[in-house]
């Protein structure tokens, strides 16, 4: 399971309130705790964010990151959305890993 293989600094970001309109930047960071190499083969989410990753293989101890934009308009008034980080990496099954993390908060109009 991805999750016994890897620590994120946080799995829940809440950026608070902010203006319809305003983007909302953040990262989620992690490390690869696995006796192998990860490698992320896709950030899926919502239209309403843009996702980065790092690129190619994370090695064994090695810190990653998802860097992410947030599109306020026509969004809220409460944003709760998911960011599915899915692995090259599969489990047993051949299943790819997958992890979810989640970015929170209020849009004012």
């Amino acid at each position: 399971m991805i999750d016994s293989v890897t620590v994120f600094e946080y799995e829940i970001i809440d950026f608070g309130s902010v203006r319809e309109g305003e983007p909302v930047y953040g990262r989620f960071a992690f490390t690869n705790f696995a006796n192998q190499a990860l490698e992320i083969e896709l950030v899926s989410a919502c239209e309403c964010i843009e996702a980065d990753w790092s690129q190619g293989p994370i090695e064994s101890t090695q810190a990653a990151e998802i860097l992410f934009k947030l599109n306020t308009k026509n969004e809220g008034p409460e944003i709760n959305k998911t960011l599915d980080i899915i692995f090259k990496n599969t489990d047993e099954n051949g299943y790819p890993y997958i992890k979810q993390v989640y970015v929170k908060g209020k849009v004012v109009r």
